[in-house]
């Protein structure tokens, strides 16, 4: 009777070792795999910052935000792209619109040097040979998922000027908004907005000191 009581125990504790053998092994598992993913999110991140955020200055509107645009003044506008420290700058205008009933942010932004500052997922065709024109649309990832696009698919939405009707030509990465963002070319955004257009934010580089 004595060796099965002992017997059980120590099957008892054999159980229970193993138990707290495997639970710490799978927390420590899941602490290195936390640790790699953070770890991996942000040189994501940082890469995204150093590779979005190429110019010297950064200007907007006090009150700006992403959901709700607020834009520059001429006079302002007039003032910072003739200040004598600037070397070149590059405009944002932005605009709310709806979607298949969903909420995007509309930004229209020079094309020149837009392949250097973004990251794509997808283009149409190949990476080597990608180019942009004036009539492009650009998605970024979090909206092309929220409406189901690829690239080479169609996309219409409502502007001033009427409804505007383009192809996907490329989805990047856009960490600074969740609600999905719609790019167009600021030529395209002059052209549908009119005398409605307004200048949001400006990105300017600076002539050297030197």
């Amino acid at each position: 009777m004595m060796l099965k009581t002992a017997a059980f125990y120590v099957r008892k504790e054999l159980i229970l070792s193993t138990i707290m053998v495997v639970s710490i092994a799978l927390a420590c598992g899941l602490f290195i795999s936390m640790n790699l993913f953070i770890s991996s999110f942000q040189n994501a991140i940082s890469n995204w910052i150093k590779t979005s955020t190429q110019s010297d200055i950064y200007i907007q509107s006090k009150y700006n935000s992403i959901p709700n645009p607020v834009s520059i003044n001429n006079e302002d506008v007039n003032q910072i792209i003739s200040h004598p420290s600037v070397l070149s700058w590059n405009s944002i205008s932005r605009d709310s619109i709806t979607i298949d009933s969903k909420s995007f942010i509309l930004r229209g932004v020079q094309y020149k040097d837009l392949l250097k500052e973004l990251q794509f997922t997808s283009v149409l065709k190949d990476f080597n040979t990608f180019k942009l024109n004036s009539e492009d649309l650009l998605l970024s990832e979090s909206a092309a998922k929220i409406l189901n696009k690829n690239v080479g698919d169609s996309l219409s939405f409502i502007t001033p000027s009427g409804e505007f009707t383009s192809f996907v030509k490329g989805i990047y990465i856009d960490y600074a908004s969740e609600h999905g963002v719609v790019t167009i070319s600021h030529k395209q955004m002059k052209m549908l907005y009119k005398d409605q257009f307004k200048y949001h934010g400006f990105a300017l580089k600076m002539k050297s000191k030197n």
